[in-house]
């Protein structure tokens, strides 16, 4: 664990602006951890907002929609944030929006069983928003009963603040989809836990808890917002080394999937807009945007200009978890919390030394790993040692790299390795 500087005052105070769509958007098959999803549109045909593009296929996987009303040009083989290329259709958009969705009534989402809410979460193809995008159906129904709900609002990441603007801007959505979600577990215990950075959001959230929903105020630290270390602060209960949050009685959501969760049931609305946090060094006027999947991020990063500086490096999501892009012809996709465009000071890349076995990366590690051992093996290809150093159960938060003196790419070697091992 360590502390890092929040560097979140550039955009923490920015209310959410809706960015228009451009003329022609990138929208993934694939937006989820897992498998491809199976395509149910072709060249020349027309679709609406809303409309499913693409079902779950072999699991896990999850549907996409589109984000816009228009006419599918092609469908191609695009950037991709997260796998570098990706099957993607390729929608024009000079129509205005018609809606494949419509609103409930709020009787009759009272009356919705479980089972009929986790199936409107699954046709609305949300997923982890928190970054790691995994179904949020199948993570809503472990194979055993748990008995917490934990709302996930720390947003450990520096400079983001998508979570924290929507924690102001939509408290109310936010609570009731929680509530949703723990009627879908049963949960006797809800909680929605936010770091002490945070206070604006933990005072008006707990103006507006009641029942079993409950708010929880965290010590600011990185990487608080794992969902382990979640569990831990919360629960103060331990999840074993190989084991999953559901083994430890909780299931973790973060706080813009809760909104989806909402906005799926309530809007019949699916998954196919979020909040993204623009900032960098670079930008003129950083913001948090609501911006639909498959748009480029250079119509993020236009929106929030003029440059100051030629970037230096332009990352998907925060600093310490994000992934560096080769270029800004990459769509959001639905776990996109954020676009770092940084400079000549701010995003250098470090010149990489062997290690000094000095031990901080040991001492950082909130899992209890030994990162050092398990960099060189993954930086080696020597998977099954690896293995036996716990490569599965690497969060790759980042904090092991971020302290180390040699700068080691010590979360590199392992998310290739991670890849390596999953084929």
């Amino acid at each position: 664990m360590v502390k890092l500087e929040h560097r979140k005052e550039a955009t923490e105070d920015k209310k959410i602006t809706v960015l228009p769509p451009p003329e022609k958007m990138f929208i993934p098959f694939c937006q989820h951890l897992g498998k491809l999803g199976l395509l149910e549109v072709k060249p020349g045909d027309k679709v609406i907002t809303g409309q499913r593009i693409a079902s779950a296929g072999a699991m896990p996987s999850a549907a996409v929609h589109s984000s816009v009303t228009g006419t599918v040009s092609s469908i191609e083989t695009c950037a991709h944030p997260v796998l570098g290329r990706c099957s993607a259709a390729v929608i024009e958009t000079r129509l205005p929006d018609s809606y494949a969705f419509r609103a409930r009534e709020a009787r009759d989402v009272d009356s919705l069983q479980p089972e009929e809410l986790l199936d409107i979460i699954r046709d609305a193809g949300l997923v982890g928003m928190g970054g790691a995008g995994f179904p949020s159906f199948l993570k809503l129904k472990p194979p055993v009963r748990v008995r917490t709900l934990i709302v996930n609002g720390a947003e450990c990441e520096p400079y983001l603040t998508s979570d924290y603007r929507l924690m102001l801007e939509k408290s109310d959505e936010i609570i009731k989809g929680a509530l949703l979600l723990g009627r879908i577990l049963g949960a006797e215990d809800i909680c929605i836990a936010v770091e002490d950075n945070k206070p604006r959001a933990v005072e008006l959230l707990l103006a507006k808890a009641s029942g079993p929903l409950r708010v929880k105020k965290l010590r600011s630290f990185y990487p608080q917002g794992g969902e382990k270390q979640l569990i831990k602060s919360v629960l103060g209960r331990e999840v074993p080394r190989g084991k999953l949050p559901f083994e430890a009685g909780a299931v973790v959501q973060n706080v813009a999937t809760v909104f989806a969760a909402y906005e799926a049931v309530f809007l019949g609305k699916p998954l196919y807009e979020r909040v993204v946090t623009v900032t960098g060094d670079c930008l003129s006027n950083p913001a948090n945007l609501l911006v639909r999947t498959g748009t480029p991020i250079s119509a993020l990063i236009s929106f929030c200009g003029p440059l100051k500086e030629e970037p230096r490096r332009i990352i998907i999501g925060g600093p310490m978890m994000g992934i560096t892009q080769a270029g800004i012809d990459v769509p959001v996709i639905k776990t996109t919390s954020g676009v770092l465009v940084l400079g000549e000071k701010s995003g250098r890349i470090l010149e990489e030394s062997a290690c000094i076995r000095c031990g901080r990366c040991v001492r950082v590690c909130s899992t209890g790993l030994l990162p050092c051992m398990l960099g060189a093996a993954a930086e080696k290809g020597m998977l099954e040692e690896a293995k036996r150093h716990g490569l599965a159960d690497c969060l790759e938060c980042g904090a092991c790299a971020y302290v180390c003196p040699a700068n080691r790419r010590l979360v590199q070697y392992i998310k290739k390795a991670k890849a390596e091992a999953a084929r």
